[in-house]
């Protein structure tokens, strides 16, 4: 029931303040080892023997560090355990965990599935039942029994009560979804590190920041809509909702970092080491000339054992943050090659990029949406009497809009996988291409993800290309510019 109240709401704010765990989860039952693999067959998800192959064959093929050669050059001697960092010891590792990723992934796609099922259901039971008009008739009787005798001279209010009502009953509903995804499947496969008071406080934190922000955001909103729906106006009434809404993301883009995040999570500045030297003399090589103010471990372990990296900020001020359980899984220079990646990112205006895009597509959205909004079959279709503005924001979006949104959707991903590959050439192209393929499989492994999925599924629901795939390119890349350098 909430699509409109998560359309308007999740500016970058709300985005910030997600916390690392899952937030969506199903309840499966645990299947033998032979039933997982016939499932996930169906699903798309390859068993260990027939999957396990291919990998090890992508790891050698396309690691560059020969498997006779130590991290410092020297040969290993014969009967010697190779060293951690060579395709052997890697290829080990994923032997070792291959099980145990099957399992953590077949898991996964199934409470996917279940917990789509569950949104399908409620969604068609809120056609049926009438469930919308129900709650917005409902805000109109809660008003009136504040006090509000009039409640058609307080559309604002009563569209922000409507909105934040049915934002706050889905958080409700969803919440033993993610109480399962943490507290169960993450906690099996050894991720979780959350507690009981941990997933509580963030709870309340995060129906705050939505029914504090959130509404001081729709008030804005709706106010605007209002204000531009008159004669004179109307004909631009799409261009003043966007430029709002575009104002609203730069405000939350600049505050989030330093004011909502740390809400959530410790950001500590990374003391002074030779993996902060690094980073500095990196970040200021001439093909790179990234400007970090500066770099912070923030305590992810604190909630899971999942690792990440990333960096924020505007200009000349940009902050690096690195996972401390990142820490923990790559070396130096590891850490270092999927910096270069991140830097190839910014290097590229890929941030740019999909900001820019991002507020082109809503723009056009709030244009098809102002032929729609006076529109009196779609409101008794669907059993509203009020025509009111926000109620024609929500037909639209979760109705007309929602292929167009979808496909949308596909085209930002495939878009995503390319720029992922840019990015990896240009750590290629800083002379970090070993130290990357490394790093990508160490941390893929680690976080028991899936190095080579169904690529039909891939490519319509990963932002990022499979493991396997960035390898091969890395390695042919690296190929390339060594033949243009002879």
């Amino acid at each position: 029931m909430a699509e409109v109240a998560a359309a308007i709401e999740e500016d970058e704010a709300t985005k910030a303040a997600k916390t690392t765990f899952a937030e969506n989860a199903a309840d499966v039952q645990y299947l033998s080892w032979n039933d997982l693999q016939s499932q996930a067959a169906l699903l798309g998800v390859k068993s260990p023997s027939r999957k396990r192959a291919d990998l090890e064959d992508a790891v050698r093929s396309h690691l560059s560090q020969s498997t006779t050669e130590s991290d410092d050059g020297t040969d290993v001697g014969q009967g010697e355990a190779p060293s951690d960092d060579s395709p052997d010891a890697l290829i080990d590792k994923l032997r070792s965990k291959s099980e145990k990723t099957f399992h953590y992934n077949a898991e996964h796609m199934q409470y996917q599935i279940m917990y789509s099922l569950w949104n399908r259901f409620l969604e068609t039971a809120e056609l049926l039942l009438g469930l919308s008009p129900f709650a917005w008739d409902m805000s109109k009787s809660l008003l009136a029994g504040l006090g509000f005798e009039d409640v058609s001279s307080w559309p604002i209010l009563q569209a922000i009560v409507y909105l934040q009502g049915l934002r706050l009953v889905q958080s409700v509903i969803d919440l033993p979804w993610s109480a399962y995804s943490t507290f169960h499947i993450e906690a099996k496969h050894g991720f979780n590190k959350t507690t009981v008071e941990t997933f509580v406080m963030d709870f309340i934190k995060d129906t705050g920041l939505t029914l504090t922000l959130g509404s001081v955001v729709l008030a804005g909103m709706l106010a605007v809509m209002s204000w531009a729906n008159v004669e004179g106006r109307g004909h631009l009434f799409f261009l003043y909702i966007w430029a709002f809404i575009f104002a609203v993301t730069l405000f939350f883009m600049f505050i989030a970092p330093t004011v909502i995040m740390p809400l959530f999570n410790e950001f500590t500045p990374l003391e002074k080491s030779s993996l902060l030297d690094r980073i500095e003399d990196v970040a200021a090589q001439p093909e790179i000339q990234f400007p970090v103010k500066k770099v912070f471990v923030v305590d992810g372990s604190r909630r899971s054992g999942h690792s990440n990296a990333f960096f924020f900020g505007f200009f000349k001020n940009k902050r690096v943050v690195l996972y401390d359980t990142l820490l923990s899984q790559v070396s130096e220079n590891e850490i270092v090659a999927v910096l270069c990646h991140e830097f190839g990112h910014w290097r590229h205006g890929h941030v740019l990029q999909n900001f820019v895009v991002s507020q082109t597509f809503l723009l056009t959205t709030f244009f098809f949406y102002a032929s729609f909004r006076e529109d009196e079959a779609i409101y008794a279709s669907f059993g509203f009497k009020d025509q009111n503005l926000v109620i024609g924001l929500f037909l639209f979006l979760t109705t007309v809009w929602a292929p167009v949104s979808t496909a949308f959707g596909y085209i930002l991903t495939l878009d995503s996988r390319r720029k992922e590959f840019e990015a990896d050439r240009f750590a290629v192209r800083t002379g970090h291409g070993d130290d990357l393929q490394r790093g990508l499989l160490k941390i893929s492994l680690e976080n028991l993800g899936n190095l080579d999925p169904d690529w039909i599924y891939s490519a319509f629901n990963h932002t990022h290309p499979p493991l396997v795939q960035r390898l091969r390119a890395i390695s042919q890349y690296s190929a390339e510019l060594q033949k243009k350098t002879l």
